[in-house]
């Protein structure tokens, strides 16, 4: 069994030869590689606006610049005339994926795409953690307008990751870890 069989089985709940690690029949992409999402590599603006920084207590990984944000608590209604979604099919897919996958040899290499900033987490990217909190609780209704067409953008996003990529796995993180 290679690497990428056996992790591909411990997806399915069939029978693995060791506990799947990156690097053993498995590589990740996308995440950090996609600048629309999480700005270029070392900080800056992402596709949306949002200002991405490095800190060295973050271990290298990109977050929202603290305090710099697109939206709060009383704008959060305004979202459609603020928010600017990026157009999918103008970013460089096609070239983050050949820079990404340019060693890899997929016979024997699972490979998944990691989309980082999931509905929530972009939520979060906008308007920081405790204003997305807050305006969860006092404009439902405006978040979830917001959520949708972020999760719209998600799918759109697909395609193209779908066809660049060919990934065997998809993981849309959604978590706010740093």
């Amino acid at each position: 069994m290679n690497g990428k069989e056996n992790y591909l089985n411990a997806l399915l709940h069939k029978e693995t030869a060791w506990i799947p690690v990156e690097g053993e029949g498995l590589v990740y992409t996308g995440f950090e590689g996609n600048s629309m999402e999480k700005g270029p590599r070392g900080g800056g603006k992402d596709g949306f606006g949002v200002t991405w920084v490095t800190p060295d207590s973050g271990g290298g990984t990109a977050l929202p610049e603290p305090g710099n944000f697109l939206l709060d608590e009383e704008t959060i209604c305004d979202w459609r005339s603020i928010i600017k979604f990026p157009d999918v099919s103008a970013y460089h897919w096609e070239a983050d994926a050949k820079e990404q996958l340019y060693s890899v040899d997929r016979t024997v290499t699972a490979v998944d795409y990691g989309d980082g900033n999931g509905p929530f987490e972009r939520l979060a990217a906008f308007m920081g953690f405790e204003n997305a909190l807050i305006s969860i609780a006092m404009e439902p209704e405006a978040v979830e307008g917001l959520l949708t067409a972020i999760t719209d953008y998600k799918l759109k996003a697909l395609d193209y990751i779908a066809k660049y990529y060919q990934p065997d796995t998809y993981t849309l993180y959604d978590d706010v870890a740093t």
